[in-house]
């Protein structure tokens, strides 16, 4: 046991982690049974048998502890996980939470009393490193089970967080955190000091000079000044030329970018912390890309090829590779930290919106290329579960807000983007989204998906929907661009399972995570489809109004893109529902009601020729628009009846919604009155009035 005292453990210890955690896991958690019953009496004192019996106990939980955090191996999470459940299911954390709250309690009157008792502090000394080891342990336990709930199966995930929930509700925890320390005006005092002291120029400074000296070894870039024998005295890299920098290395150089982000961010620090963290950021982008091409490929999977990333690195790091490169294992890690440093450093996110410099915004730009970069080579290196949690960080961080003016509709959009939007789009931010997308549609387990979840999480956190963060890019970003990104949607959409479409009052499994990922990324189909029936609607008041402007061009482009998405969503979303409805299932009210409300106003364009006619849905570069060539635009109506009666299939979509109205009493109230009442009924009346005009029924 005296190797695994914290004062004498070494971080190198996957062995000793599998041993502990498997056939030793039993012994352990019995030693932990009695260690977590001990009360303080028989922790403290200065007799050697409390010293001993305090020294054990200390390592038993360090012990624990250090098996609880989750290694870098397959083999080694499993083993974590299991002790985890083991050790919740021995009530471990019961008594630990108690135990805590005793220990707290006798070490704060002993602090008082410690005169009067005549006691010694360094008698005191082995119960107050049990007693913050033991926090430690309690912590761990926490923190390991929300890695694992979050990156196990639904049902997985619940039972942990259930069990978890349970732990807290029945024990101590929560007051024994709460009552733990000296309270919590005097920790914020602490934090605030130590962010006084990270973030003073010297502390900064020999930050800076640590990782400039690995930088400038891996890359061949500019020192800034540093001489050589200061550069050569921070850093001795054995590993030779051309190959991968040692972990310590690594290290250092992450551990700069880390401490960039408690620096201060103003003038004169601003532009050099900047230029640094891009360094970094583009030479973890260069690391993976070197290794895609010695192991046969050319980076970013197939997408590189095509151009889809949209970025090229500077200058600096369009050498064939960097001199020494990142650790695969540390490659994503290392740019996400770069990422959110540079961020911090940018002008133009504390410029006032319309008066940004043009060299803020080419900064901007800049981040926007190498955070597409990222994506595109080194989110593929990501790995395990501290990966998935840098994963949702970093999807976080591309959550922008673009400084639109509230209220803003879709015809009164002003010429030119605002400058956050422009740098975004410079940047770009729409072929990496296309590229994200499309990579989670091949696999919803993978990495891009988890990122694309983080960023949705992120934009609902910031009070939008998904739609009010990615129409502004529709509007003023490149065309093709724009319905590529729309093209990947509707490939996702084809994909999805009927059972993401069904009521949410109906006991039906939940949708897998390919299901979510649509549902989340598009906003719910049912608010897209409503936006842009009311935008139609807008436009069609709008042009027969007197002395009416015309849309701005970013505000036509917007209505071309968004009609030519529904015309091609459609299609898909009903035959989807008619397949759900004809199986005998419920289909959600809400998605039912928006398609069907969706049916006279494509019955009203039928003798009209609108702007999403056959050219503009071209756009998308599917085959968008192969049925639509038929009779309806030989009679001149634009496609529109082809696009109702044949695509649509509007007529099996309202027989299988009528013979879900004996089912309807199932419904809510508010989900039926407006589903029964307006949109079934007006549909009927609507598809019945253009097969009349046709002559016979379609």
């Amino acid at each position: 046991m005296h190797v695994l005292d914290d004062e004498h453990a070494s971080p190198q210890y996957p062995a000793l982690h599998l041993a502990v955690c498997g056939p030793a896991r039993g012994p352990l958690l019995c030693l932990l049974s009695v260690v977590l019953r001990l009360r303080p009496h028989d922790l403290s004192g200065g007799a050697a048998r409390q010293e001993l019996v305090c020294r054990i106990a200390r390592q038993g939980v360090f012990t624990a502890t250090s098996v609880l955090q989750l290694p870098g191996t397959v083999e080694g999470r499993g083993v974590a996980r299991g002790f985890l459940f083991a050790l919740l299911g021995s009530k471990a954390l019961h008594a630990a939470s108690r135990q805590l709250a005793a220990l707290v309690d006798s070490v704060e009157a002993a602090a008082v009393d410690i005169e009067a008792a005549g006691e010694e502090p360094a008698a005191n000394l082995h119960l107050q490193r049990y007693t913050c080891g033991l926090r430690i342990m309690v912590h761990t336990s926490i923190n390991t089970a929300c890695t694992i709930a979050m990156t196990s199966s639904p049902d997985e995930g619940r039972g942990l967080c259930a069990e978890l929930v349970a732990v807290l509700e029945d024990s101590w925890l929560v007051a024994g955190a709460r009552g733990e320390g000296d309270g919590g005006e005097d920790a914020a005092r602490l934090a605030a000091r130590l962010q006084v002291v990270a973030s003073g120029r010297c502390v900064q400074h020999a930050a800076r000079c640590m990782g400039l000296a690995v930088l400038c070894d891996a890359d061949g870039g500019s020192a800034y000044g540093l001489p050589p024998e200061v550069l050569a005295l921070l850093h001795t890299e054995q590993s030779p030329a051309g190959g991968e920098m040692s972990e310590d290395a690594a290290t250092q150089l992450r551990a700069m970018v880390c401490m960039m982000q408690l620096g201060d961010a103003a003038p004169p620090v601003r532009r050099g912390a900047l230029v640094l963290a891009m360094r970094v950021g583009w030479l973890a982008v260069a690391s993976a890309q070197s290794r895609a091409a010695r192991e046969g490929g050319v980076g970013g999977n197939d997408d590189a090829a095509s151009g889809s990333s949209g970025v090229s690195p500077p200058a600096a790091m369009a050498a064939p590779g960097p001199r020494r490169s990142v650790p695969q294992e540390e490659v994503f890690p290392l740019a996400a930290d770069a990422l959110r440093a540079a961020w911090r450093f940018l002008a133009l996110p504390r410029a006032v919106a319309q008066a940004a410099s043009a060299a803020a915004v080419a900064e901007a730009a800049d981040w926007w290329r190498l955070a597409a970069a990222v994506v595109d080579r080194a989110v593929p290196c990501s790995a395990g579960d501290a990966g998935m949690l840098g994963l949702a960080s970093l999807g976080s961080s591309l959550a922008a807000v673009w400084g639109l003016l509230p209220g803003c509709g879709v015809l009164s959009l002003p010429a030119e983007p605002p400058p956050a939007l422009a740098a975004a789009l410079d940047g770009g931010l729409l072929c990496c989204l296309e590229l994200l997308l499309r990579r989670a549609g091949r696999d919803p387990q993978g990495s891009e998906a988890t990122l694309l979840q983080g960023l949705g999480r992120r934009v609902f956190g910031n009070c939008q929907s998904f739609w009010s963060y990615l129409v502004p890019l529709l509007a003023y970003g490149e065309p093709r661009q724009a319905a590529a990104l729309l093209a990947t949607m509707r490939k996702v959409l084809r994909t999805v399972d009927s059972r993401a479409l069904e009521s949410d009052e109906n006991e039906a499994g939940e949708p897998n995570s390919h299901d979510g990922l649509f549902l989340l990324f598009t906003g719910a189909p049912a608010c897209f489809f409503t936006a842009v029936r009311a935008q139609e609607e807008e436009a069609v008041a709008a042009a027969v109004a007197p002395g009416a402007e015309p849309p701005s061009p970013a505000s036509q482009q917007l209505l071309i893109l968004m009609s030519c998405a529904a015309c091609e969503w459609l299609p898909e979303l009903s035959q989807s529902l008619s397949q759900l409805l004809l199986s005998n299932r419920m289909a959600s009210p809400a998605l039912l009601s928006v398609l069907l409300m969706w049916l006279p106003l494509l019955a009203g364009r039928c003798g009209l020729q609108q702007p999403c006619a056959t050219a503009d849905r071209s756009l998308l570069g599917d085959d968008a628009g192969d049925g639509a060539s038929g009779s309806g635009e030989a009679a001149g109506d634009g496609g529109w009846r082809a696009l109702l009666i044949e695509e649509m299939g509007a007529v099996p979509l309202l027989d299988a919604s009528l013979r879900m109205v004996p089912r309807a009493a199932e419904l809510q109230p508010e989900s039926r009155v407006p589903l029964l009442r307006s949109s079934l009924v007006a549909a009927c009346c609507a598809v019945a009035a253009v097969s009349m005009t046709r002559g016979k029924p379609p």
